[in-house]
């Protein structure tokens, strides 16, 4: 198997990715067997680029065979996760109590207790097993609606509905109410938490915009759409999971921000400790900020060399994720080949979230600082969208987006706003700049520069 980039992030601090790779190798070795340096990640001006050797589909259908495949596991992750949040909470406070007798190590610990726990459960593994049957599952709803001539777009408005409503669910429902901005961003202002150390307050920007207009799903047509589709026993079970899955997707992110939000005052505390900005702190992994707090001193000249200079972080030989300031010529050779073409490309292919044709100015979204610069009628390029980009997508014209799916925000959006959306378009924001006139046509599933 030869090595391939698995997917791009902006902003996402090494504590917080220093657990997410552990978690990935555990899963690598767990289902498809040790395969020696599987992946990598490479921080280069706080854009981190996974790389990875394996087959992902192949050891995430596995996992979401062994752990997501039924809504009765769905329904005991959602119950799981309450009470997870509810123990977090009184968890939280004693480590609170310890800070304030400057038991910082101690409060430390609490928080390690089950960190692994959630990001296997409510992040990387989650992740990794979502991603693997939407692709899978998709694959052959489409095969099958071909077969029987059936458009995709005829059935996606009443497939893809969640089984319950998500915090990103309710947000668009407060916004369509005219709630104002400062209630919005105080009510939902975990949705700004994901890493340890980077995070951000949330925002939405100036809501003057027209709302959404929702619109009911009718049972009869999704009796309708499942007769249609009554005679693809392959996917008959696939069907009824998918609002579970809709629902769970975004349930398990609201999880794992929320926890993060929880225990934002340990990181600022720790950051304290040693005299640093949190922004400083999130250069060390979790191993390192543990091993600081019990030798009770930091590597300043450490930290300062990872904000200056890129660098690889990998699992070394215990088992424990290490940082390798020194890029060697091996790692260079393969980010370098993976990497050469992309610049040269005029366009690219996605898969079509939301039919129709567009042309307009390119924006590069990598934060809600970028979606604050969104005119009206630029196209979006983004990695992900996220709730707090809202604001900016009512303004554009089209979105598209690195990874995603049918399920991801901005696939959803963009069937409500009726825009052209193309995701999984792989490199987008690195083939496109900001100011590039394009032509996203989502109706071939093509983002082409003019």
């Amino acid at each position: 198997m030869t090595w391939k980039i698995l997917l791009k992030r902006e902003s996402l601090d090494v504590t917080t990715i220093s657990m997410a790779d552990k978690i990935f190798y555990n899963l690598i070795e767990e289902y498809l067997g040790n395969h020696g340096e599987s992946m990598f990640s490479h921080y280069s001006k706080d854009f981190l680029t996974h790389y990875i050797k394996v087959d992902h589909n192949d050891f995430g259908i596995k996992l979401f065979k062994r752990k997501y495949n039924s809504i009765k596991k769905i329904k005991r992750y959602y119950d799981k996760g309450k009470i997870f949040l509810k123990e977090q909470k009184k968890i939280s406070l004693k480590a609170k109590k310890l800070i304030k007798k400057d038991e910082i190590h101690r409060a430390f610990n609490l928080f390690l207790k089950d960190y692994e726990y959630l990001m296997d459960v409510y992040s990387i593994g989650s992740w990794s097993a979502i991603e693997a049957w939407q692709n899978y599952f998709e694959e052959r709803l489409i095969e099958h609606l071909n077969k029987k001539h059936i458009s995709f777009e005829k059935i996606v408005g009443v497939l893809y509905r969640p089984w319950k409503k998500t915090s990103i669910t309710k947000l668009q429902e407060d916004i369509r109410k005219g709630v104002s901005r400062k209630k919005l961003e105080s009510k939902y202002d975990f949705l700004g938490s994901w890493n340890l150390c980077w995070q951000k307050d949330f925002k939405i920007g100036n809501l003057s915009t027209p709302s959404l207009k929702g619109k009911k799903v009718d049972k009869r047509d999704y009796s309708k759409i499942i007769k249609e589709l009554n005679s693809a026993k392959d996917i008959k079970k696939d069907i009824k999971l998918l609002p579970y899955i809709l629902f769970f997707k975004d349930y398990r992110d609201e999880i794992r921000r929320y926890h993060a939000y929880l225990w934002r005052f340990l990181f600022k505390a720790i950051a304290n400790f040693f005299g640093l900005t949190l922004k400083e702190l999130g250069y060390l992994t979790l191993k390192e900020i543990e091993n600081s707090l019990r030798e009770k001193t930091v590597n300043y000249n450490l930290i300062k060399n990872r904000i200056e200079k890129e660098f690889i972080l990998t699992r070394g030989s215990k088992k424990v994720m290490v940082v390798k300031d020194k890029i060697s010529k091996r790692y260079s050779d393969i980010m370098s080949r993976l990497n050469k073409d992309i610049r040269f490309k005029k366009e690219v292919k996605g898969i079509i979230a939301q039919r129709g044709i567009v042309k307009g100015k390119v924006k590069i979204v990598n934060s809600f600082l970028d979606s604050k610069k969104v005119k009206k009628g630029e196209i979006i390029i983004a990695n992900v969208t996220h709730p707090d980009y809202l604001s900016a997508m009512y303004k554009a014209s089209a979105f598209v987006t690195n990874e995603g799916g049918m399920i991801s925000h901005a696939a959803i959006i963009a069937r409500e706003m009726k825009k052209p959306c193309i995701v999984e378009a792989e490199n987008a924001t690195k083939i496109f700049e900001d100011g590039d006139m394009v032509e996203v046509d989502a109706n071939k599933g093509i983002v082409r520069k003019l």
